[in-house]
């Protein structure tokens, strides 16, 4: 995160993700558990439509807060700036398929290993940040 832009559209982005897993509220599918890990356009598919939805919140979100707030648009341009990496987010889907595709195949090989796994927080990746946030708490 570059800029403290970046870090409120990651929590609202986050926290989108969160909402979206929630079933009972979304009734959403969770293709990193609820999918074949071996068809991945359609987990692909699906994972960047749930990208997509998070990134137009959390850009959305971002705005309200500086709105709602009442911050003069010359401090918030300055303040509340996205990095160009957030701004052209919806550009990056080839990089973040490669990524999704190594972390399905980090599924793959925990199921293949007699691992145990039932939600991306069973993930190498994701456990170590996890733990660290454990650690921090």
């Amino acid at each position: 995160m570059g800029t403290f832009g970046d870090f409120i559209y990651t929590i609202f982005h986050e926290i989108r993700h969160e909402e979206q897993m929630d079933k009972n509220m979304l009734g959403l599918d969770n293709p990193l558990t609820d999918y074949d890990l071996e068809d991945f356009e359609k987990i692909a598919k699906k994972y960047w439509e749930l990208e997509m939805d998070a990134d137009n919140f959390a850009k959305e979100m971002v705005a309200k807060l500086v709105i709602k707030l009442g911050i003069p648009i010359n401090i918030a341009k300055e303040q509340f700036k996205l990095s160009p990496y957030i701004e052209n987010y919806p550009t990056m889907s080839s990089m973040i398929m490669y990524g999704l595709k190594q972390i399905i195949d980090g599924i793959k090989n925990i199921k293949k290993s007699g691992g145990e796994y039932t939600d991306i927080q069973d993930h190498p990746m994701v456990k170590k940040h996890l733990d660290r946030l454990e650690n921090f708490i």
